[in-house]
């Protein structure tokens, strides 16, 4: 072997300092195919080591062979009757040359699977090659003539795969034996009778060098440069008393210092896998070692080892090897004890801010100093590379290692893997991936929360809008209509159950007939309603459910209706009901409202507590922007199932949800967005999003489970699905990862997430979680600086609309705006995204049809959704 593997000059760097000796118990010896010598062998990136040689006489053969698996099988490429081959050289992993006596020039492109000759015309075609260079698939030097007789010297040149050579010289002089480039312009041939050539200009043309004293007389076979200046070339003489000559020279052939000259066997094969480290190989067996860069050899003493000679010698690192010689002998080094590193980085990843992360990790270096990097980018190409921290290991097997990413683009997907690097090559963590955009999730971190007074009318369960109004006597009466995120607006006595309405006051009279006053506008096909039902021991004795239609014309009326009763019991319980719209119906109109007051009743003079509606109080209560919940529409609560809480993972708060188990026996339940009853898009994403990662503890009670939902969509069809279920307590703040799986084959553009609690059978239990820090596809470090956002208000008028619909800011956004329309099945209507210069925009919706459909805004950490009706 004439020539450093491709690529390995990578390592020297760090296997410069590596100066163990080789083990003489770890070579092992085999013959290769046929007995056929062996005069070149490389080992490729792939760990493939390919030999060439063959027959010189008689029958001569050409011969090339491949093994994976370190000569325990063999391909058998050529040995065929032709001229032998001499050398061999391969510019990357598959593409490859080989060169032989009789004008022979082979091909491979397969790692040396399988060849192909190249012909060469004229003279030159008839020389015997022995040595090659290329310094890619298509530029080489080849190296030759002829020995005996009236010696010729040949060197040609390609640039063309081999297809056209130049012939750079062809003359009477000692052939040549090998050639060997430091880099695209400095190389060196050697040959017989002290022949030493150098070329500065890829061996376009080359000047032969001065060698002194008995070393000019010598027959060089082999030439290693380690740079343009520092070099060794071997050889010696073969016949009677046969010498072996070692040469070095520091100043680019100008001198040359005799490092052996020496009666001993000739010399034959030159190879160096580090900086200092390296064997010469020749006849008889003898094998030479050195770790000084070639100052000093030494004869190794090796037990398998035996006279038949040595032609190359090849090791991919200080723990592979092979040399080569006559009749297929093979000598493999192989220390099996020696290793890769191995290493693993930690996903979830820690997000500092929107362009900074920490990764963290494990490598284990297997006791051999290895060079750590990260390798990262946007696609699975990565791009870029940062050293890891530490950057080298000191061999001294497992150590955690991390780094700090910075300057990242925000809302991108990255990622990353380790590189490894040691004496034994190159190994690769899995990779990871992580995502820059901690604000995809609105309000991920429960720090914006929106303060509402509600006015609450006292003794009544409140649901919906219920607002005090100007009576027809000028005092108080309740105004009801549908709210946010329901279409009805109500006030009871009694809950609203999984069966209907339940619960109820003490009540014992039996009553003639229900009389109120009302003033109402309800929308077409829509009616409001009155609903009473008297019970003994739960069992209904009266119950009616009137409807009122239509519109009063603004003005109040006075509506009387007569109860009729089932039995002739007594009752002892009352549930009464007013309602803006028919709940029952599933056309209930969020536009119908109905004012009522002074609720009294004939036949008797019990009363409800609280009829004239002037009893109301006001109630604070704290949302978590972006996000809903029953609260929003239960707003008679004096608990409320959603709650803002200090004990937080990261920031000042965290959300705490509960059940609510004292008024409704309402399971909690915490949604983005806007409905908390519809499964429809309410967050923009722009990727298929691997894992929603988030910090939680839960506290259940009387069997409830705590559930976590992702659902991904693309135009309002969901693609993508993730869950987690929680049954056991979680006392402190824990990590949970829910992995997300896609059915779809686009690229989700929305997103919903729910939190909710739920058991088959029974009512819920007094449980509750606090959930904090959510965010996809990395984890955002706790306690950090992070920039939070004051929750915009946002405004959306007309509604209803014909078409034009302005979106109105209470201050102006700093970031690109998101606007999506979907329909009530979540189906995209319309998307825009949109850099905002002015408080209020307008959108068209005319192309639109009539329907009630969502617009979903979102400027930065901050999403914001309505209903609105486009007529």
């Amino acid at each position: 072997m004439k020539k450093l593997i491709f690529g390995f000059l990578i390592l020297a760097s760090f296997l410069g300092n590596f100066s163990m000796a080789q083990d003489p118990a770890m070579w092992s010896s085999a013959w290769g195919p046929n007995f056929r010598h062996l005069n070149a062998v490389e080992i490729l990136p792939n760990n493939k080591v390919v030999a060439v040689g063959g027959r010189e006489f008689n029958d001569a053969i050409t011969s090339a062979f491949v093994t994976a698996d370190s000569g325990a099988n063999w391909n058998i490429a050529m040995d065929n009757v032709n001229a032998i081959l001499q050398d061999l050289d391969f510019t990357d992993v598959s593409t490859g040359y080989s060169v032989g006596w009789a004008g022979n020039v082979w091909k491979t492109t397969n790692s040396g699977d399988s060849w192909s000759q190249i012909p060469i015309t004229g003279n030159p075609g008839t020389r015997n090659y022995n040595g090659c260079h290329f310094f890619d698939a298509m530029t080489g030097v080849i190296v030759g003539g002829n020995e005996s007789n009236d010696a010729i010297q040949t060197i040609l040149r390609t640039t063309d795969g081999g297809a056209n050579w130049s012939v750079i010289s062809d003359n009477l002089a000692p052939w040549l034996r090998a050639v060997h480039f430091v880099d695209n312009s400095s190389g060196y041939a050697v040959g017989d009778q002290g022949t030493i050539l150098k070329s500065t200009n890829g061996g376009t043309s080359w000047s032969a060098l001065t060698l002194t004293g008995g070393i000019a007389s010598r027959n060089y076979t082999d030439v290693y440069f380690f740079d343009a200046n520092t070099g060794i070339a071997i050889g010696g003489w073969e016949s009677n008393d046969s010498i072996a000559t070692i040469i070095r020279t520091t100043d680019g052939g100008a001198n040359w210092t005799p490092i052996m000259d020496n009666v001993e066997s000739m010399l034959n094969g030159i190879y160096f896998y580090s900086a200092t480290e390296g064997y010469i190989v020749g006849d008889d067996g003898d094998i030479y070692f050195s770790n000084d860069a070639g100052a000093t050899w030494t004869l190794q003493s090796i037990p398998v080892n035996d006279t038949y000679g040595l032609n190359a010698v090849c090791f991919k690192n200080p723990y592979f090897g092979v040399a080569v010689g006559s009749d297929g002998k093979l000598l493999w080094y192989n220390d099996v004890d020696a290793q890769l590193a191995v290493g693993t980085l930690n996903s979830p990843v820690s997000v500092v801010n929107s362009n900074t992360v920490q990764i963290v990790g494990q490598v284990d270096d297997s006791g051999l100093a290895a060079t750590l990097e990260l390798e990262y980018g946007t696609t699975m190409s990565f791009g870029s590379s940062v050293p890891m921290n530490p950057n080298v290991t000191s061999g001294l097997g497992s150590i955690p290692v991390d780094v700090t990413l910075s300057g990242l683009t925000p809302d991108l997907i990255y990622y990353a893997r380790m590189k490894m690097t040691n004496a034994l090559g190159i190994t690769y963590s899995d990779e990871i991936s992580f995502y820059t955009g901690v604000s995809t999730v609105p309000n991920f971190n429960f720090e914006v929360w929106n303060q509402f007074n509600d006015q609450i009318l006292n003794n009544w369960y409140n649901t919906g809008s219920v607002e005090p109004a100007t009576s027809y006597n000028a005092t108080t009466a309740v105004q009801l209509q549908g709210g946010q995120n329901d279409n009805v607006g109500a006030i009871l006595y009694g809950i609203p159950g999984q069966t209907g309405l339940e619960g109820g006051i003490p009540f014992t009279a039996r009553p003639d007939s229900l009389h109120f006053y009302a003033k109402y506008d309800i929308a077409f096909g829509d009616s409001a309603l009155a609903i009473l039902m008297l019970k003994k021991m739960g069992t209904p004795i009266a119950f009616h459910q009137w409807k009122i239609g239509g519109n009063s014309g603004g003005n109040f009326e006075y509506i009387t209706f007569p109860i009729d009763y089932l039995s002739t019991d007594d009752p002892d319980s009352l549930i009464l009901a007013f309602t803006s719209a028919d709940p029952f119906s599933g056309s209930a109109n969020a536009a119908s409202i109905m004012t009522i007051d002074d609720v009294s009743f004939y036949g008797t003079s019990d009363n409800v507590p609280n009829n004239d509606m002037e009893s109301w109080s006001t109630e604070t209560r704290n949302k978590a922007a972006s996000w809903v919940s029953a609260d929003d529409f239960y707003n008679s609560s004096t608990n409320y199932m959603v709650e803002r809480t200090t004990d937080a993972y990261s920031g000042d708060y965290a959300v705490k949800v509960s059940n609510l188990t004292q008024e409704n026996n309402d399971f909690g339940r915490l949604r983005v967005g806007d409905s908390l009853n519809n499964w429809l898009p309410a967050f923009p994403v722009d990727f298929n999003h691997e894992k929603l990662y988030g910090f939680l503890k839960f506290t259940p009670d009387a069997g409830d489970t705590l559930f976590a939902r992702v659902a991904m969509f693309e135009d309002g069809t969901q693609t993508g699905w993730g869950e987690l279920k929680f049954k056991d307590p979680i006392t402190n703040y824990t990590m949970f990862e829910m992995p997300i799986s896609y059915f779809g084959m686009g690229t989700a553009d929305s997103c919903l997430i729910e939190f909710s609690m739920f058991k088959n059978g029974g009512n819920p239990g007094n449980s509750f979680a606090i959930i904090d820090n959510l965010s996809f596809d990395a984890v955002l470090l706790p306690n950090v600086s992070v920039e939070e956002i004051t929750a915009n208000e946002v405004r959306v008028f007309p509604n209803p609309t014909n078409g034009p619909l302005t979106i109105q800011f209470n201050q102006i956004p700093s970031e690109i705006v998101d606007i999506l329309v979907v329909d009530m099945n979540g189906k995209t209507l319309s998307k825009e995204s949109l850099q905002i210069t002015e408080n209020e925009i307008k959108i068209d919706l005319s192309n639109i049809e009539p329907q009630l459909c969502f617009v979903l805004v979102r400027d930065g950490k901050n999403l914001h959704s309505f209903k609105t009706i486009v007529k």
